[in-house]
């Protein structure tokens, strides 16, 4: 904290230099520099704004600002998009907000805390969005103070461009003072400490809540086929097979299954995503893979129960079950 910002520009240089290193990205700080070092303060901006439209509408985005070369080092395919330097008062936006701003063709110009800013291109995505939906607009930093320095490398030199790295700021920092380079990922595992302990806990109810509605499902099976064995018989009677007894039964209980996942499903989402707001959407674990497990336990288990219980019912003697009633 008291060496290395004096020595940027070198470190900087000398990391460059490694074999393997593909790009530097220089982030800056928005706070002074040791409360970004002390808080783990992220060193670049996302800040939700927004500007009215020729015809009254918001139009809200998401402004994220970083060093000169964000755009390529998070999309290198981008690249190209990025060959001419841009002017102070220019930025650039997505495709969410191009797509936005196709109906008013007047508008050249984003409104960012009063100053407007020109439109100088579109790019497919902007990294480090957290609301994908709104769009992001990236403003660079120009000259912020750089607080912290993120490296591109090609995976099969990872370990050793760690250590070279590591070897670099050693130059500048003695042994006596702890360092540890971090990943991109663990970054945002870190700032993500206290969703991730919600996610276990969520976890772990949503895995009680599911044994209790398993148990729950196999009483209400037994109860409702039980009932219903009068009824079965006589449709035996009438000539009904046991494709047909499966078929009575079925189609309440898939009706039940789909009418309960479309109401819960959406709030599920909306409350998992409220959860992880704080978080990048690229680096949030995807609740897809939670919906369709517990939507196929359910499923099976009841398929199962109601096929045991329907198969000893459809194989009994419509005559015992007319008179033991």
């Amino acid at each position: 904290q008291l060496t290395l910002p004096n020595h940027t520009s070198e470190i900087i240089r000398e990391i460059k230099s490694i074999k393997g290193v593909e790009d530097v990205l220089e982030m800056g700080a928005f706070v002074p520099l040791g409360e970004a070092f002390d808080n783990d303060i992220p060193s670049y901006s996302n800040l939700l704004w927004g500007q009215m439209l020729p015809d009254s509408t918001a139009l809200q985005f998401e402004v994220v600002s970083g060093g000169n070369n964000l755009v390529s080092f998070l999309h290198p395919k981008n690249a190209d998009l990025l060959s001419r330097e841009m002017a102070v008062d220019e930025v650039i936006i997505d495709q969410v907000i191009a797509d936005k701003l196709k109906k008013y063709p007047d508008v050249q110009t984003v409104d960012i805390m009063g100053v407007s800013y020109k439109i100088a291109r579109i790019v497919p995505k902007i990294g480090l969005s957290f609301s994908p939906d709104y769009g992001s607009v990236w403003l660079p930093l120009g000259d912020a103070p750089i607080s912290g320095v993120y490296v591109r490398c090609n995976p099969i030199y990872k370990k050793a461009v760690k250590k070279e790295i590591d070897a670099v700021i050693r130059n500048y920092l003695p042994e006596s003072i702890p360092y540890e380079i971090q990943t991109l990922k663990n970054s945002i595992q870190k700032r993500a400490g206290y969703p991730l302990m919600q996610r276990s806990i969520a976890f772990a109810i949503g895995l009680l809540t599911l044994i209790i509605i398993l148990f729950g499902m196999y009483s209400t099976v037994s109860i409702e086929t039980n009932k219903r064995r009068k009824e079965v018989a006589i449709r035996k009677i009438n000539g009904a097979t046991s494709k047909d007894i499966f078929h009575l039964f079925g189609r309440l209980y898939v009706a039940l299954i789909v009418a309960s996942f479309m109401v819960s499903a959406p709030l599920i989402v909306l409350i998992w995503n409220k959860l992880w707001m704080e978080i990048p959407v690229e680096h949030r674990p995807n609740i897809f893979w939670g919906l369709a497990l517990a939507l196929f336990s359910i499923v099976f288990f009841i398929g199962l129960v109601v096929y045991r219980k329907l198969k000893r019912i459809a194989n009994i003697n419509p005559a015992e079950v007319v008179k033991i009633v």
